[in-house]
């Protein structure tokens, strides 16, 4: 019910579409490398397809009796399509010499740890990482399988996909993320969620169902079975390189990184070798994200999501040793023309007190998709440490007296007043999202307002 109930409240951010369409979210270099191997004569004629067909076919042979049967069991189709998985990933490594592949894990019986110490187990994922489990931060693709009595557009099966999309980007940002269903009559579609919504589109079928069951050796793999087999080539191709976090791979935590190593990022007024000297350490450990360390609502798939991090910046000085400053990192997918950096730039411009300076912003352009054809972008922002959360003054002895609590309160009420006062040019900022996460104090007392992203001027 609750998978159900998941995919109901987000429907109007999902979206069926063409499978050309899905590349086309992706990107260019997606759609032009599937152009060239979705062609008829590259389907047909592809050895790899061939190869990797004839093993999977092999390994089905202790299937045969249970493909047959009227209604196929989910525990069939797991184990078909952990053969053909196995398959492809190892005649990747095969060819290529290396093992940068995407490694084929049937985690079905395996749970997979959250940062709350709750678990979830999949019915399988690709994962970047060689290791003995999988997390979900090293998930590049997860998979959902069900038996011939569901369908996969059903809401049960979506709804599983969207609570993966949300654990995977439960430590680290994502700029895309990819699953795969697997049910009724071998029917295989593709998921692909971005911050515009969650987009769905049927990719093929493996070789189970009516007369095309593997029973005997004689049968020839079909287009529909040949596309999957191709879709998966590709995925180890892409995703090696770039599996959809904000780097491109998964960097871990604790994490260092610099603006340039954001795919396609714009860093506003800064040169390319500034940003590049410049390093975002994020120092959370796993005790760190148990403990809710990490801020924001990634945990939503409408809207906006965001990510913060208490984390330091380094920054490179000629002839003298690097600078190191406590600061906070956000990242956030919202909708174009609603940005944070734009309305957090408006009221320091304006003197407003009570609000942390920005160090660094810089923006990814999003693509003409999205909920209601709206346009989303990333944002991506240095500001300075500004303390915890105004309910950490409870636990503080020395902060917690009625004359400082009135004096912290009455500097929120002054920075939002101050906001919405109307200039000459007739502008005022309203902030919009006033909760206790927003409210930040620093050891001293000094009030702090976060989070302007749901704001606007």
């Amino acid at each position: 019910k609750w998978y159900v109930d998941l995919s109901e409240r987000n429907n109007d951010i999902c979206k069926a579409v063409d499978l050309s369409q899905i590349f086309d979210i992706l990107g260019d270099g997606w759609s032009k490398a599937w152009d060239i191997a979705s062609t008829a004569e590259s389907l047909s004629k592809s050895k790899d397809i061939q190869q990797i067909l004839a093993d999977y076919r092999n390994a089905c042979t202790n299937l045969r009796g249970r493909l047959n049967a009227s209604k196929v069991s989910e525990h069939t189709y797991q184990d078909a399509f952990g053969f053909l998985a196995t398959a492809a990933q190892k005649h990747v490594a095969a060819k290529s010499g290396k093992q940068q592949v995407l490694y084929w894990y049937d985690t079905n019986n395996t749970p997979i740890k959250r940062g709350d110490d709750r678990k979830r187990k999949p019915d399988g994922c690709f994962s970047t990482a060689c290791v003995p489990a999988p997390e979900w931060s090293d998930i590049a693709v997860v998979v959902e399988i069900k038996s011939d009595d569901m369908a996969s557009t059903a809401h049960h099966v979506r709804g599983q996909i969207l609570q993966d999309f949300i654990d995977m980007t439960e430590t680290l940002p994502r700029r895309f993320m990819i699953g795969l269903t697997l049910a009724q009559h071998g029917d295989v579609c593709v998921y692909v969620c971005v911050p515009g919504g969650v987009y769905s589109a049927q990719l093929g079928s493996l070789h189970l169902a009516g007369e095309t069951k593997p029973s005997t050796g004689n049968v020839s793999p079909t287009i529909n079975e040949r596309r999957v087999v191709a879709f998966l080539l590709l995925l180890q191709e892409r995703l090696c390189k770039d599996s959809g976090h904000l780097t491109g791979s998964n960097i871990g935590l604790p994490a260092k990184f610099s603006f340039g190593d954001i795919p396609d990022m714009l860093v506003d007024g800064e040169s390319s070798d500034m940003h590049q000297s410049t390093t975002v350490c994020l120092g959370l450990s796993e005790k760190d994200i148990a403990k809710g360390g990490i801020y924001g609502r990634h945990w939503h798939l409408r809207g906006q999501r965001t990510w913060v991090y208490p984390a330091q910046l380094k920054r490179k000085i000629t002839d003298q040793p690097d600078k190191i400053d406590d600061v906070f990192f956000k990242f956030q997918w919202g909708f174009d023309g609603d940005g944070e950096i734009d309305v957090h730039r408006f009221v320091l411009e304006r003197g407003v007190p009570h609000v942390p300076e920005l160090l660094h912003t810089a923006t990814i352009e999003g693509k003409a998709y999205g909920t209601h054809s709206q346009k989303f972008k990333g944002e991506a922002i240095v500001m300075e440490y500004v303390g915890k959360s105004v309910k950490s003054l409870f636990g503080n002895n020395a902060l917690c007296m009625p004359s400082t609590i009135i004096d912290i309160f009455a500097g929120y009420v002054h920075t939002l007043v101050a906001a919405a006062g109307i200039d000459d040019n007739g502008q005022y900022a309203l902030h919009r999202d006033i909760s206790i996460g927003n409210l930040m104090v620093m050891e001293d007392g000094s009030p702090y307002i976060i989070d302007w992203g749901c704001g606007r001027v």
